[in-house]
């Protein structure tokens, strides 16, 4: 999967790494929320609350491949 964006710019190969690490940390949290949100899906959620939590864990997964960083 390919990410791309805009972060501030990385000063050394290191910086790099762990913005990097950072944006796919947060992606994989969103990804998990959503999955979990899917496996609650087994009628003990809302439609509405499944809704909300299924758009937060879409803006989150957004913010994350925004605040991807530029190549060095």
């Amino acid at each position: 999967m390919l990410l791309s964006g805009c972060a501030g710019s990385s000063r050394t190969d290191e910086d790099y790494r762990l913005k990097v690490a950072n944006s796919v940390e947060a992606a994989a949290s969103a990804v998990g929320t959503a999955r979990l949100a899917t496996a609650a899906d087994r009628g003990n959620a809302t439609s509405a609350y499944l809704s909300v939590l299924l758009g937060e864990a879409e803006k989150d997964l957004a913010g994350a491949q925004e605040t991807f960083p530029a190549s060095p």
